[in-house]
């Protein structure tokens, strides 16, 4: 019998099944390191945003804020304290120093620190801003 005259069908073995699985969950599971500063002195700001993140994104977790007056929808750049870290199960949960989930991703982010020149650098975002 020739392989044109059979119908083939190829099946993965439950243990291949099986390792595939474990590698694609300890991916997912894995963590990620987050732009983290040491911050001194907070300049605290106000604002209506949510927390979003996508492991293919090179910030890995950003706020998207509402314009108040023309409900405009920005991203603004998020800095963390030192030791936080992402992880995507399957979405961001933002990890505190010592491992626990501090964040996670549609958390409403109403305020901050600003840093840098202007007020135009990220927000510092720790459980106590």
């Amino acid at each position: 019998m020739a392989w044109s005259d059979r119908e083939m069908s190829v099946r993965p073995s439950p243990a291949l099944t099986a390792m595939i699985l474990a590698v694609t969950l300890v991916a997912c599971a894995a963590t990620h390191p987050l732009p983290t500063i040491e911050l001194t002195l907070c300049r605290g700001v106000g604002l209506d945003g949510v927390l979003r993140g996508d492991v293919k994104d090179p910030r890995l977790g950003w706020a998207e804020v509402t314009s108040n007056r023309s409900g405009i929808v920005r991203r603004r750049e998020l800095v963390w304290p030192i030791g936080y870290t992402a992880r995507f199960a399957p979405e961001l949960e933002v990890l505190d120093a010592s491992g626990r989930v501090a964040f996670a991703a549609g958390d409403v982010i109403d305020g901050g620190c600003v840093t840098g020149p202007g007020f135009n650098g990220p927000l510092y975002i720790s459980p106590s801003t």
